[in-house]
């Protein structure tokens, strides 16, 4: 790319979004030309916000690193993965509580974003770069998500540079993840997904097609692939949703094509009296995953040796008010004779009558 082209590239953006770590300084030293850069920027009548997928630090801790490295204050601005992830979790998981596998310092700013951060009994999962990581921490992560709660990544990095070389970064810590539950991260919100730019448009007042970054006009091989795979997972999951759909449309017509007379069916209410009950109730990926809630309370109930009542009555119960894809919101019950200690997931309770409508086809 010639010096032309790059200027021709560069003259319509207002606002740049630079990165940090390796890119505008290594460790505690800047890379040459930065400060250069920012100073072009004033000259030109444009500005700039610094953005970093690093989620193992607060932004106040970037902004003090700025300062000492003489970044002028208006340029001290920071976003980070951890404020995109904190503010997708505030609007699609409103007043449920989260557990963080992070560093101490993330988890007071996502208390003061709003979070409401728990141990025990979380309804959703955020995984960040922690660098405090120890082994009791990735065996409930993991159990979390092997049960099926909702799995927020703050960022997709495999490694960290640092001035002596790589660390182990987000990638690494979701491949683990991956290896022992077999699930992927539900939502990424760090470069190159679209979280992280829609906190720069929120936090900028820029329209899409104004933002650009100095990292979109390297020849980086690496950062594109990076970039192309991402869309490519993403193009994948949604042609899998599709293919699903399709499949039903085409059982039920087939089954429309074959039946030369109209269904026969009997439909009668019945009651169920009031019972004793081992219930769990969790959010799971889908309704073919139903199994996790089953699985999750014969596990747990097991050691105290619980006597079915008779007849034993097993239920499922979907309590969103219609019909989802994804994260689905499923009680399992069964009933039970005598008292028992609630566990970590399954609460013994007594529920009322209830009627019901069953439907039998032949």
């Amino acid at each position: 790319m010639t010096e032309q082209e790059i200027r021709k590239r560069l003259a319509p953006v207002r606002c740049f979004l630079l990165d940090m770590d390796g890119t505008f300084y290594l460790g505690d030293q800047l890379i040459e030309g930065s400060l250069d850069f920012l100073a072009a920027l004033k000259r030109t009548g444009r500005t700039a916000r610094f953005l970093t997928n690093n989620s193992s630090k607060s932004a106040s801790v970037y902004k003090k690193k700025l300062e000492r490295m003489g970044v002028p204050e208006e340029y001290r601005d920071v976003m980070s993965s951890g404020h995109a992830t904190a503010h997708y979790c505030l609007e699609h998981f409103p007043g449920q509580k989260c557990y963080l596998l992070g560093n101490p310092m993330l988890r007071e700013e996502m208390l003061s974003l709003g979070l409401e951060l728990t141990e025990d009994d979380a309804d959703y999962v955020i995984v960040a770069f922690d660098t405090t990581l120890d082994y009791a921490k990735m065996c409930k992560v993991c159990d979390y998500i092997r049960y099926g709660k909702p799995y927020i990544a703050t960022h997709p990095d495999f490694n960290c540079p640092t001035e002596t070389g790589f660390i182990p970064d987000m990638g690494a810590i979701m491949a683990f993840i991956e290896a022992s539950t077999g699930r992927k991260a539900d939502v990424i919100l760090g470069k190159p997904y679209r979280g992280i730019v829609d906190e720069a448009l929120a936090r900028t007042g820029f329209a899409l097609g104004e933002i650009g970054g100095l990292l979109a006009i390297y020849d980086d091989r690496a950062a594109l692939d990076r970039r192309l795979a991402a869309q490519e997972e993403a193009l994948r999951t949604q042609a899998g949703q599709i293919a699903r759909r399709l499949r039903l449309l085409e059982t039920a017509r087939d089954r429309m094509r074959k039946d030369e007379h109209a269904m026969e069916y009997n439909v009668t209410l019945k009651t169920l009296p009031e019972r004793k009950v081992a219930s769990v109730r969790m959010t799971i990926p889908c309704y073919e995953q139903e199994g996790l809630l089953w699985d999750t309370l014969m596990r747990e109930t097991a050691p105290l040796r619980i006597v079915p009542d008779e007849p034993c009555y097993c239920s499922v119960t979907l309590h969103d008010c219609e019909y989802k894809e994804h994260d689905v919101d499923v009680e399992a019950q069964k009933t039970v004779r005598g008292d028992y200690p609630d566990t970590a997931h399954v609460h013994f309770r007594t529920v009322p009558a209830v009627t019901f409508a069953s439907t039998t086809f032949q």
